[in-house]
């Protein structure tokens, strides 16, 4: 029971899967690995993909 627990709990989330999953396609699109970007991008793209992934657009400029 334990570990079906663990393994519940170590799942990650439809949320997640997307998130890594949007923030994997920019990666491949400018063919680029994860080492390669600052913390400050790799932030700032991962906030990209949970807006896109809560039903935004993965802009996060507000201006018009």
């Amino acid at each position: 029971m334990l570990g079906l627990f663990a393994h519940a709990v170590a799942k990650p989330t439809a949320l997640d899967r997307c998130i890594r999953s949007r923030y994997q396609q920019v990666l491949d699109s400018h063919q680029l690995s994860d080492n390669q970007i600052t913390t400050q991008i790799r932030q700032s793209e991962f906030n990209k993909a949970t807006n896109f992934c809560n039903g935004g657009t993965g802009r996060l400029n507000w201006s018009n």
